[in-house]
């Protein structure tokens, strides 16, 4: 998907996950994720996190790192 955004000239992209979600947080950050917030919903008790790509450091097929 990060190759497809920057090869469609997309220069950062923003990725969101549960915050209870190990295996996601962990690919993300894998792949050059810097959290920018967390944000609590109302009643469900769930925690979502943002994270910003910046494409310009991700070359075809491989994470930035």
């Amino acid at each position: 998907m990060l190759d497809k955004a920057k090869a469609m000239g997309i220069g950062r992209v923003l990725v969101t996950c549960d915050a209870r979600n190990i295996a996601s947080t962990g690919v993300i950050a894998k792949c050059g994720g810097a959290m920018e917030s967390e944000s609590h919903s109302q009643g469900a008790g769930r925690i979502t996190r943002r994270y910003w790509i910046d494409l310009q450091d991700v070359r075809p097929g491989e994470p930035s790192q």
